[in-house]
């Protein structure tokens, strides 16, 4: 991989460290930049020719400050901000490969903590959106992708951070995270694997834990958090039964608090009349909230891609939760509502649940 050329760019050829040396409008001013070791060691000291102007390495330092300025001012980046970063990296491409001595982090590091500040206004089709600027970053140096800053991590943890707000910023941050996992599988199913990994103060959790634990309550019809939810589970379905490093949690004992809370608060009295338009309100909310979460629930336990019958039958949510590690407390609501399904069997195996979870059991230990 390597940092894409524009006209002005020239890429050595050392397989150990890759250099873009750069003259800028035929004039006699070069400078060297090199992307840091992707093994978390100290990074290299840019080359520097005293006397000469700024080059590609210079460049980028002005690349990563327009994103820094923006993550720092906690501004709300517009179609015209992002627009201003795709040109940036088609004008020097190099730029894109350009990291903070002091920490290590790249454009693309930044560019993915923007996610938050995008405008929350659907953008039309030919307005610029932090996914075109990342798909940019990427473009221009496709290497990025897997460079680790000073803490171990890649640009792709940034996109997990902090998605409280539902939609329409997360469906930017899912296509994002799309983005990123294609450029390097590799790296993506490694990072999606860890059940150890560290978001600010929560302690080691798996990527998809954090997914869930970070939503805000979805009192929307349109069941927003479902579809979110779900694109991050597809991506790695085998975390859904991984539990935490830290607490020995994992997402269905998550998602089924998250699901209790939620029905409780829909079902609260208050002093006074009941019937109150606010009361009213707020338990209609919570009613909401808590049958998205137990959709969240629902697809979780669906084979990857399915969307109602599996490929041996009618999908049945008593034989899936089966076969996964299941909190007891909500395995025993599962079964609850769907009494009739204990004693179905499925068509192709002819197995009960309690078969399935008996076959579970033993494979798990």
């Amino acid at each position: 991989m390597g940092c894409r050329q524009s006209q002005h760019v020239a890429l050595s050829e050392d397989p150990l460290m890759k250099k873009e040396n750069v003259t800028e409008n035929t004039a006699d001013t070069t400078r060297d930049i090199a992307l840091p070791p992707t093994d978390g060691s100290a990074p290299p000291e840019p080359s520097k020719s005293p006397g000469k102007k700024r080059g590609v390495w210079g460049q980028g330092a002005e690349l990563y400050k327009l994103l820094e300025s923006e993550i720092q001012h906690r501004s709300s980046s517009s179609s015209a901000f992002w627009s201003s970063i795709i040109q940036f990296c088609d004008r020097v491409p190099g730029a894109a490969g350009y990291f903070s001595p002091k920490d290590m982090t790249t454009p693309l590091h930044l560019a993915c903590q923007l996610i938050d500040n995008s405008d929350i206004g659907p953008a039309p089709e030919e307005q610029s959106t932090a996914l075109d600027g990342v798909r940019a970053l990427i473009t221009a140096c496709p290497e990025a992708v897997i460079r680790h800053d000073i803490t171990g991590h890649p640009p792709l943890h940034y996109a997990f951070i902090n998605p409280g707000i539902l939609f329409p910023r997360n469906n930017i941050r899912i296509e994002v995270i799309k983005l990123i996992t294609a450029s390097d599988l590799e790296l993506s199913m490694t990072y999606l694997s860890r059940n150890d990994i560290n978001y600010g103060e929560s302690g080691g959790r798996t990527a998809l834990y954090h997914i869930i634990d970070s939503l805000d309550d979805d009192m929307s019809n349109d069941g927003a958090s479902c579809e979110f939810v779900q694109s991050i589970h597809v991506l790695n379905p085998s975390m859904l039964g991984v539990r935490n490093a830290s607490d020995g949690d994992c997402p269905l004992s998550l998602l089924y608090r998250r699901f209790v809370r939620q029905f409780d608060s829909s079902e609260k009295f208050f002093p006074g009349d009941n019937s109150r338009p606010e009361v009213v309100k707020h338990r209609e909310a919570y009613k909401v909230a808590a049958m998205n979460s137990f959709r969240i629930i629902d697809q979780l336990l669906r084979p990857t891609g399915d969307n109602g019958a599996t490929k041996n039958g009618q999908f049945r949510l008593v034989h899936n939760a089966s076969k996964v590690d299941c909190p007891p407390d909500l395995f025993r609501y599962i079964v609850e509502t769907h009494v009739d399904q204990v004693t179905e069997v499925e068509e192709v195996t002819g197995r009960l649940p309690l078969h399935i979870a008996a076959m579970a059991g033993s494979t798990q230990k």
